[in-house]
């Protein structure tokens, strides 16, 4: 079974300095393309298609699947592990696991549209319609939920109450219907982690004397990726759909803590930081090595929340494992040598 992730967690936050990081990483961890090699190579041969016809089903060129079979290359998208998820047969169950434990991403979420339709197909129709059934219903009702979510106007239901819902829904005229209906609960599906993300900039930031007015302003200063840039744009206009490693970089520029960044875990229906993922290991070392040099302490003398993102950068700078650093690069844009 290996280590738990709590012996991972205490042993990886506890290193002295980067040398024993490393070596932690490389003992306790197992790096998430190895990982995502073996389950991909797994599902394929499994399926028995073939390259060429398991790329068709998945709808990725033959070249993307050849890098994730050969290098360990990940899938860009939440909806590229749907997709392959259903080519594999996954039911909702093992369908959540995958995307929890192999995409980062949150187990299918009913209140979001595109998850309510993929339990749907999941659980009303047979294996081999599951992709194609699944575009049709989604391209026909995507337009659906258009508009502004006004708070509190579809009232509170539960989560696994609304998924009963779903599971009562017997064909494609009545979804529709079901949808309609309900068309503010999937509007706000993600109000609450928008709201919490709009109001933790307004009052680190805009609401404090950090020398910076907007957001735009940070983004400069820190040198933010364009991806990062849409996030916050998409999530002030409650169109954001969470993904987990852009969740975890937002934390990192915005000067969260652990539990904060967990928070927002929390409200996007994911999991907590996790031991067992080598760049989740990493931004966990990278917090509790600023709890312990007061980079969290708002009331020291010359405190802003930038002071996060440089700390994490200077410990990122120093590790020098191949899968870390085109994470970092990418979502947190360190090692970039024209920014500084």
């Amino acid at each position: 079974m290996g280590p738990s992730t709590e012996y991972i967690k205490d042993e990886i936050t506890s290193c002295d300095n980067i040398e024993d990081l490393t070596q932690a990483l490389k003992e306790l961890v197992p790096g998430r393309q190895k990982l995502w090699k073996d389950e991909i190579n797994r599902i394929l041969d499994e399926s028995g298609l073939g390259k060429s016809g398991f790329a068709k089903a998945c709808d990725v060129s033959r070249p993307a699947l050849d890098k994730w079979c050969n290098l360990g290359g990940l899938p860009r998208t939440r909806e590229q592990y749907i997709r392959i998820g259903m080519v594999a047969g996954f039911g909702v169950d093992e369908m959540n696991h995958f995307l929890q434990r192999f995409g980062g991403y949150s187990a299918l979420y009913p209140k979001a549209l595109v998850d309510c339709i993929c339990i749907y197909v999941l659980t009303h129709h047979e294996k081999d319609e599951w992709v194609q059934k699944y575009d049709e219903i989604w391209n026909r009702l995507k337009n659906e939920i258009t508009g502004d979510f006004v708070q509190g106007s579809a009232g509170q239901i539960d989560t696994v109450l609304f998924e009963e819902k779903i599971g009562e829904v017997s064909d494609e005229e009545k979804l529709e219907l079901f949808v309609r209906q309900n068309a503010d609960i999937f509007k706000g599906a993600y109000s609450k982690l928008n709201s919490y993300i709009k109001v933790y900039i307004e009052f680190n930031y805009l609401e404090n004397t950090y020398g910076v007015d907007t957001v735009q302003d940070v983004a400069e200063t820190q040198g933010w990726t364009p991806g990062l840039l849409q996030c916050v744009s998409l999530i002030r206009q409650n169109k954001w759909y969470p993904a987990r490693d852009k969740l975890i970089s937002l934390g990192i520029h915005l000067g969260m803590n652990e539990e904060e960044i967990n928070h927002m875990f929390e409200l996007a229906k994911m999991e907590p930081l996790c031991a067992k993922n080598l760049y989740e290991s990493v931004i966990l070392y990278i917090l509790a090595d600023a709890d312990l040099s007061d980079v969290f302490d708002k009331d020291a003398d010359g405190y802003s929340p930038d002071t996060l993102y440089y700390h994490a950068c200077d410990i990122l700078e120093q590790i020098r494992i191949p899968e870390l650093e085109s994470y970092m690069k990418e979502y947190l844009n360190a090692y970039n040598d024209e920014e500084g």
